[in-house]
C-alpha cells in the first residue's frame, strides 16, 4: 500500500519527512507500506519572522493564496501577543483565536487563487501517473487541503462514472477545507454533504488556533469511517509515543483491509 504525501507552505519533502519520522519508524518493519513525497511546484519565501524560524530551502507550497489574508492575521497577531514564533502560534486559546480571525473570514476572500487548484491537481496526478499507483493520502497543514482536494476529485469523478485512481483513504495533520476542483470554492457539508466516503484520519490540535480550518474538512468525511486524534498541543505534527501509534495502527489497518480486498478480488475471479 502505497501514501502520497503533502508538505505544507513554505516546506519542502525533506523537512515533511522530519517532521513524520517518528512515524515512518513505527512503520518500518511493513515493506508493503510505502511513502512517496511530492515536492510542491511554487516557490513560497516564508515571511521574515518566519524564515529563521523553519528548516532552510527550498520553501514550496501548491496552492497560491492571497497574501493579504496573511499579513492582516501576522499584524493582528502583532497587536495581541506580539511577534509570533512557533512557540506561541502553537499555544493558543482556540476560542480567542476564532474570535480574532472571524472578523478576517468575513472581510477577504480566503480561498486559494483558482488557477492555482487545477494546476497543482494536473501536477499530482501527473505524479500519480509516474509514481503510483497510490492507495491513499497524506497531507499537512496546506497540504492536508491539497491531498483532501485530490481525494475529493477523485471520488467525485468515479461517483460519476469515471476512473481517476486507486486512492482509499487520508490522512490529515491539522487540516484545512478541500477546493473544488476548479478552485473557486471550498467543499464545505452545508453545500455539498458528506462527499469523502472512504477512511479518514484528523490529527487535530487541541490548541491550534488554524482548528477551524480543520473542521469544515472532518465534517465533509464519514463519521462513521473517521478517527479524530486531538493533540493536546497547537499547530504542529505530535511527536508523542502514543499519538503515533494510533496513528501507525489506522494506517496497518488499511493496509489489512486492502490486503483482503485483493485477495477477495483473487478468489472471485478465480471462481468465475
Amino acid at each position: 500500500m502505497k501514501f502520497l504525501c503533502i508538505h505544507g507552505a513554505c516546506c519542502n519533502p525533506d523537512t515533511m519527512k522530519w517532521s513524520i519520522n517518528r512515524l515512518l519508524r513505527q512503520l518500518s518493519d511493513d515493506e508493503n507500506i510505502t511513502f512517496h513525497f511530492a515536492k510542491g511546484y511554487l516557490d513560497s519565501p516564508p515571511p521574515p519572522w518566519l524564515a529563521e524560524q523553519l528548516e532552510g530551502p527550498p520553501h514550496l507550497r501548491f496552492f497560491q493564496w492571497d497574501s493579504a489574508f496573511l499579513d492582516i492575521g501576522y499584524d493582528r497577531h502583532v497587536e495581541k501577543h506580539g511577534v509570533p514564533d512557533l512557540k506561541n502560534i502553537r499555544d493558543t486559546d482556540v476560542e480567542e483565536a476564532k474570535r480574532d480571525l472571524a472578523p478576517i473570514y468575513e472581510d477577504l476572500d480566503i480561498a486559494p487563487e483558482p488557477w492555482s487548484v487545477s494546476v497543482a491537481l494536473e501536477y499530482l496526478h501527473n505524479i500519480i501517473e509516474d509514481e503510483g499507483p497510490f492507495h491513499g493520502v497524506i497531507g499537512v497543514s496546506e497540504g492536508a487541503a491539497v491531498a483532501a482536494t485530490l481525494l475529493v476529485e477523485d471520488l467525485q469523478s468515479r461517483a460519476a462514472g469515471g476512473t481517476r485512481s486507486d486512492l482509499r483513504c487520508g490522512l490529515f495533520y491539522i487540516g484545512a477545507p478541500a477546493m473544488s476542483a476548479d478552485g473557486t470554492r471550498a467543499v464545505l457539508y452545508e453545500e455539498d454533504g458528506q462527499v469523502v466516503n472512504v477512511p479518514t484520519c484528523h490529527v487535530m490540535g487541541v490548541k491550534d488556533m488554524f482548528r477551524v480550518f480543520a473542521e469544515p474538512l472532518l465534517k465533509i468525511c464519514d463519521p462513521d469511517k473517521a478517527l479524530v486524534i486531538n493533540d493536546p498541543g497547537g499547530h504542529r505534527i505530535p511527536q508523542d509515543v502514543e499519538t503515533n501509534d494510533l496513528i501507525a495502527e489506522w494506517i496497518r489497518q488499511q493496509q489489512r483491509e486492502f490486503v483482503k480486498e485483493q485477495r477477495d478480488g483473487a478468489a472471485a475471479l478465480g471462481s468465475a
